[in-house]
C-alpha cells in the first residue's frame, strides 16, 4: 500500500510490516527534486514507478525503483 502523507510532504510504502519506507520526497516541504509540497496524488505502474502530484509546487514528479534520479514531468 502506498500513502500520500500531505502533512508530511512524503510518499511512504506499507507492507505487512509496522513502519513504512519513504518511497517519494523527504519529509521536509521544499521545491527541490527530492522534496514534495503537499503530495496530493500518487500512481505506482507495473514496474513500481511512482508518479507524484506535488500540488504546493504545481509539478508531477517521477521516482523509478532502484533509482536515484528523480524526473519531473
Amino acid at each position: 500500500v502506498y500513502v500520500s502523507e500531505i502533512g508530511n510532504d512524503r510518499v511512504t510504502r506499507w507492507d505487512n510490516t509496522i513502519a513504512g519506507v519513504i518511497v517519494a520526497g523527504n519529509g521536509t516541504a521544499g521545491s527541490a527534486l527530492n522534496q514534495l509540497r503537499d503530495p496530493w496524488g500518487i500512481y505506482v505502474d507495473s514496474n513500481y514507478t511512482v508518479f507524484v502530484v506535488d500540488r504546493g509546487n504545481h509539478r508531477v514528479q517521477m521516482w523509478e525503483r532502484g533509482k536515484h534520479q528523480i524526473v519531473n514531468t
